[in-house]
């Protein structure tokens, strides 16, 4: 593939939100090359005493509409459970419409 430049940009970001009386905050940094990114967040649910970490690794598809990837969690306010959990996510860019089959 000669000629082919991937370009590596970096993304360092804060996120705070409201809803319904939860405030929360995420902070983190974020690395696109090409059609792929990986991303450093860390939250926290002040309020609540709530915070943890989350690595997320995800590409385009649909042809550019969506971005889907895997996801690793720590919520390190959880007492019961202090293990790193995996989960998946996909973001669609613009409309998109759902059906559903009643039975």
């Amino acid at each position: 593939m000669a000629g082919l430049k991937v370009k590596r940009v970096h993304y360092r970001s804060s996120i705070t939100f409201e809803k319904s009386g939860l405030h929360g905050e995420v902070h983190g940094t974020a690395v696109v090359s090409g059609d792929s990114f990986t991303s450093d967040l860390t939250w926290t649910f002040a309020a609540q005493h709530c915070s943890g970490t989350m690595q997320m690794r995800g590409a385009t598809a649909n042809g550019g509409t969506a971005v889907i990837g895997e996801l690793e969690y720590f919520d390190a306010s959880s007492s019961d459970d202090k293990r790193t959990k995996p989960g998946t996510f996909a973001v669609w860019k613009g409309e998109r419409r759902v059906t559903r089959i009643e039975r």
